[in-house]
């Protein structure tokens, strides 16, 4: 199976998802995850964590999304796109 893993804000957003990326990718799944560039030293210590069981048959792929969570809030909340 395989699973897309997008989230967008703090990292109190972003710490579940990786918890659920590596739950699954121990249950043998394989997950795409994106991660926003100013919290992608938290996959570091994902990384690390899913090395450690060697038994693990997903896999997980990190991606950068090419924007801060301050720029999200200002494309959201500026007025001029609906």
């Amino acid at each position: 199976m395989r699973a897309l893993l997008i989230t967008v804000g703090s990292r109190g957003d972003a710490e579940p998802y990786i918890s659920l990326a590596q739950s699954l990718r121990q249950a043998g799944c394989h997950v795409d995850l994106f991660l926003q560039k100013d919290l992608m030293h938290l996959s570091t210590s994902l990384l690390t964590r899913m090395e450690s069981h060697n038994g693990d048959v997903g896999a997980v792929n990190i991606h950068e999304l090419p924007f801060t969570q301050m720029d999200f809030y200002k494309y959201v909340g500026s007025p001029s796109h609906g």
